[in-house]
C-alpha cells in the first residue's frame, strides 16, 4: 500500500511539473515528439522506454529515502510574492480592490500602465462600512 501511495505521489507530482508548460510550449513538444517517433526504429524507441523507467525508478528512490529536496516556501514568501503579482497587474481599473500581505488596498491608479506603489491607498473598516451606506 505505501509502495502505490507513493507511486500516486510522484505521479501527481510529474502532472503538476507538467502541467506548468503553456499549451504552445505543449503543442510544439508534441509535434517534434511525433516526428521523432516516426524516425525511430522499435530498438530505439525501447531504449527511450527503459531510460524513462529507470528515471522513474530512481525518483521513487529519493522520494522514499526522503533526500528529495522540496523547495522551502514559507507562508510569508507566497504572500508577499502573490501582493507583488497583484500589485503589478496592469489589467487593474481604478476603483479595483486588491488583498495583500498589507490588507485591503484600492486601485487609484491609470489603467493599463504600470501601477506604482503610490497608486494604492488603504482601505479601512470605516471606509468599506461608508460605501454600504
Amino acid at each position: 500500500m505505501r509502495v502505490f501511495t507513493t507511486a500516486l505521489t510522484v505521479c501527481a507530482i510529474a502532472a503538476a511539473l507538467i502541467s506548468l508548460c503553456t499549451a504552445s510550449d505543449a503543442q510544439t513538444d508534441a509535434e517534434s515528439l511525433r516526428i521523432e517517433a516516426e524516425t525511430l526504429t522499435r530498438d530505439e524507441w525501447r531504449e527511450r522506454v527503459n531510460q524513462a523507467k529507470l528515471r522513474a525508478r530512481e525518483f521513487i528512490a529519493l522520494a522514499k529515502s526522503g533526500k528529495l529536496q522540496r523547495p522551502d516556501r514559507s507562508a510569508e514568501k507566497v504572500a508577499e510574492e502573490a501582493s507583488s503579482t497583484v500589485m503589478n497587474d496592469q489589467s487593474l481599473q481604478q476603483g479595483d480592490i486588491v488583498s495583500t500581505n498589507k490588507g485591503l488596498l484600492r486601485f487609484n491608479g491609470k489603467p493599463g500602465s504600470d501601477p506604482q506603489p503610490g497608486d494604492f491607498t488603504p482601505l479601512t473598516l470605516d471606509a468599506l462600512s461608508a460605501r454600504k451606506k
